[in-house]
């Protein structure tokens, strides 16, 4: 079992921000927590989250390395993910 984190902005602007390093410290808090290692925290800067999770750049390559199994943190479920249904 590999964790993965996954932390996104829709806008640069927003990237420029803490929000990114806010979602990381949420990420990496809930990992300890769990007391599980992170493997790696992909980040997404200005991207909408319109965009579905394997088309986004980063998104894509996790989407590769994540076999069945594996554990994906996200400080908020919108992060990833339009809705829950996605």
């Amino acid at each position: 079992m590999t964790v993965y984190g996954y932390v996104r902005v829709s806008t640069f602007e927003q990237a420029g921000g803490t929000s990114l390093e806010d979602q990381r410290r949420r990420i990496e808090g809930i990992a300890l927590a769990r007391g599980e290692a992170l493997e790696k925290v992909y980040v997404e800067p200005g991207v909408s989250g319109s965009i579905p999770l394997e088309r986004r750049p980063a998104g894509q390559v996790l989407c590769g390395c994540l076999a069945r199994g594996d554990v994906l943190i996200v400080a908020k479920l919108d992060r990833a993910f339009r809705s829950a249904a996605d």
